[in-house]
């Protein structure tokens, strides 16, 4: 029977042996985890990695006013890790904003004039249920041709 075991903050899988009574046998796959009894975690306790596609994003539009301007989706795609997945969304700049902060599939919005263009860089952390984290990249950039407004 395999059974799973903490590791210096690694989970690894493994057959696990006690001495029971002068009897070696392996172990039950029960461990005791910050001090609860859990029974073996699911397979995919793995090194969790998250990746975006595209990692690239544009928005375009074409009006004089100041307009808001939405890019095309980005998905994050995540292996290994343990559902529940919780997703973050944050830029590095602040001009523009995701629409769907806490989702893996996300476009990103910014408030431009005509004749403007403004981009950022998004990064989504991944976090699973035993608090393992995996980050993805997007580049996101929003154009609006229109003429520029005359004040």
């Amino acid at each position: 029977m395999s059974a799973w075991g903490n590791i210096a903050g690694t989970w690894r899988k493994g057959v696990f042996w006690a001495n029971v009574g002068g009897t070696w046998r392996k172990a039950t796959p029960w461990l005791n985890v910050a001090g609860t009894w859990r029974k073996d975690p699911s397979p995919s306790a793995s090194t969790m990695t998250a990746s975006a596609s595209p990692t690239s994003v544009t928005g375009a539009a074409n009006r004089s006013p100041l307009t808001t301007v939405t890019t095309n989706e980005t998905a994050v795609t995540v292996v290994g890790g343990v559902a529940p997945l919780t997703y973050t969304w944050v830029g590095d700049v602040g001009d523009m904003s995701p629409t769907a902060a806490t989702s893996a599939n996300t476009r990103f919005t910014g408030q431009i004039e005509g004749g403007d263009s403004t981009s950022d860089t998004f990064t989504c952390t991944v976090t699973d249920a035993r608090g393992q984290t995996a980050t993805a990249a997007v580049s996101a950039s929003v154009y609006n041709y229109g003429k520029p407004s005359i004040a």
